[in-house]
């Protein structure tokens, strides 16, 4: 019921006004949970895969222009299956310098947009967005945080709504 409540208030208040009201909405998600082979760019785990489904079920009735990830196996295989469903290409961003992929971002005017990145850089883009240094790193467990930004025309409005998806629980 919860996500039926979640999916309806997105659609509604973001999905139908977007494209009309030139408003641009991006939705942000860290990486789902990765694995430790040792390297600097682990595979997602048994968990990180069953959260990539969550992310993909909880999308699926929402309309998507666009879908970034940084180049890392985490973040792609994260929104893979979205990418794949929404018949969509995976665009690559540079996720250490946030101020360039976010005028990208705000030049996607009236868009949806699906980014997906890291515990640091998640939080970076947002703050950028809003203009103000309000969110922090989050938490090296924390992986299911799914933030809404939407940014009317021009920029002069901003808001961000704060979910949660794939719950331990559900996953």
């Amino acid at each position: 019921m919860k996500k039926l409540i979640l999916f309806l208030l997105i659609s509604f208040s973001f999905g139908a006004a977007s494209a009309q009201d030139g408003i641009t909405t991006i939705i942000l998600v860290r990486h789902a949970e990765k694995g430790n082979d040792g390297t600097k760019d682990p595979d997602l785990n048994t968990a990180g895969i069953q959260r990539a489904e969550a992310l993909l079920e909880f999308l699926k009735h929402t309309e998507l222009d666009a879908i970034y990830s940084t180049e890392y196996k985490r973040t792609v295989n994260t929104v893979q299956k979205v990418a794949v469903d929404h018949q969509l290409k995976i665009t690559s961003y540079n996720p250490f310098d946030i101020e360039s992929f976010t005028k990208q971002l705000m030049k996607e005017g009236g868009k949806t947009i699906l980014v997906v990145g890291h515990s640091n850089t998640i939080p970076n883009t947002i703050n950028a967005l809003i203009g103000k240094e309000k969110y922090q790193q989050l938490d090296d467990a924390d992986y299911d945080n799914l933030y809404v930004v939407t940014v009317s025309e021009g920029g002069e409005k901003v808001k961000v709504l704060e979910f949660q998806y794939g719950s331990p629980s559900g996953i």
